[in-house]
């Protein structure tokens, strides 16, 4: 009996140890997140570039909210550095900022980030995906992309919103066609095509003796990739981290246009429709068995006049959907016809059509 209550007593006192040991941890856990809380605050205050650097490190590296509200603040203290040189200190320490902003996924008001669009759009682009701005803001951003990684990611976020005026600005700049394919016979094959890109690299520099910096980079999909954005085409972003005082490479991608393919993804996206009905809206393909040039012409027209009533019915489904004031009235879409002749045997030309206006409603 007396050893089953020495073995009780031990247990009840292993207990009392482990409940000791563990408020010891985090008081000293607590004292010590207060001290570095603290140095991070002087260090913010201090009139020495690297030192700010350092502060702004570390309040990154805390995800404390009182130190987040202290970061968003220094966006409008850093407005002047927007113009300084590559690879100067003030530079660096807007770079220093971002990536604390984007580490602790900081909540701001998005027009705080307008005024550095223009020169670190990526950066903006992935802190604006935490945020919720408005239409109007994305809108007038997304009216310089630098390239199809930027344009999907200013696509996605306007598609989270399901805007109306991405759905019109898709309209306005999609090439709306009806390829007829001119055959002897049923049957006719179809080729694709290419595509072009542009990548550019470099090795990039912090100044000295600053805090290690991680870059962001839109990009591609891939391994050890971050999306940031669901879209009919996800947009991601790639992190080069520079320690301190060493260098590391640096990668752009992606400055090719955005392709009329996911232009096609995105009308689909906010119209609730299917991209294959999409290309058979906006840019079907027709085969047509030569039976004289009369023949051909009115066929051409009924199909083009069906087209036509296809796209009206297309936009008048997606309105159920989109949000936002827009203006889709009155727009004034050009329905271009392309012959594609493919007879063995062309005596007698293919007939010419012109385009076709659709004016809606």
């Amino acid at each position: 009996m007396r050893n089953r209550y020495t073995v009780k007593g031990s247990m009840r006192y292993a207990d009392r140890l482990v409940s000791t040991l563990l408020a010891t941890a985090a008081l000293c856990s607590g004292q010590q997140l207060a001290s570095e809380e603290h140095r991070a605050r002087q260090l913010l205050s201090s009139p020495v570039i690297v030192d700010q650097a350092w502060g702004i490190y570390l309040a990154g590296r805390l995800h404390l909210p009182a130190l987040n509200e202290k970061l968003v603040d220094l966006l409008g203290s850093f407005r002047t550095y927007i113009s300084s040189e590559t690879g100067s200190a003030e530079a660096g320490l807007v770079l220093t900022l971002f990536d604390a902003l984007i580490e602790n996924r900081a909540r701001m008001s998005p027009t705080a980030l307008l005024p550095y669009a223009q020169r670190w759009r990526d950066e903006v682009l992935i802190l604006l995906a935490m945020q919720n701005p408005e239409e109007d803001l994305l809108m007038r951003l997304r009216q310089d992309p630098q390239g199809a990684l930027q344009t999907r990611a200013w696509n996605n976020l306007l598609l989270r919103i399901r805007s109306g005026r991405l759905f019109v600005d898709l309209l306005k700049n999609i090439s709306i066609q009806h390829t007829f394919l001119l055959v002897d016979e049923e049957g006719a094959g179809f080729a694709g095509g290419g595509g072009r890109g542009c990548n550019g690299c470099g090795i990039v520099m912090m100044p000295r003796d600053f805090p290690p910096v991680t870059l962001y980079r839109l990009t591609g999909g891939g391994e050890g990739r971050t999306v940031f954005i669901r879209g009919p085409v996800d947009s991601f972003y790639s992190r080069t981290t520079i320690p301190t005082n060493q260098q590391a490479g640096s990668s752009v991608a992606g400055c090719e246009p955005i392709t009329q393919q996911e232009k096609l993804m995105y009308l689909a996206d906010l119209a609730g429709a299917t991209v294959d009905d999409t290309k058979r809206t906006f840019e079907p393909v027709t085969s047509i068995v030569w039976a004289g040039r009369v023949a051909a012409e009115q066929t051409m027209k009924i199909h083009l006049a069906n087209q036509d009533q296809l796209i009206r019915s297309f936009i008048g489904q997606s309105r159920k959907s989109l949000r936002g004031d827009y203006v889709i009235d009155g727009l004034n879409l050009r329905l271009t016809p392309f012959v594609d002749d493919r007879r063995r045997s062309a005596v007698v030309p293919p007939p010419e059509l012109q385009p076709v206006q659709v004016t809606l409603p």
